[in-house]
């Protein structure tokens, strides 16, 4: 958990990747109800991955 954030990171996540100079092209991607090791949600996280590949494949 982060500190500040009540365990939810998105607005502290969203914040940093603003002040990035490549903060347009970014894409933040968020697996709801997980921690930092993804526990349970290995699948889900698999498919946001092979999406976001597709997407750089199709551009």
């Amino acid at each position: 958990m982060l500190v500040g954030t009540d365990g939810d990171p998105t607005e502290f996540l969203e914040n940093l990747n603003n002040h990035m100079p490549t903060a347009e092209h970014n894409r933040l991607i968020f697996i709801e109800r997980t921690g930092h090791t993804y526990q349970n949600k290995h699948q889900e996280v698999a498919e946001a991955i092979l999406r976001q590949l597709q997407e750089w494949t199709s551009e």
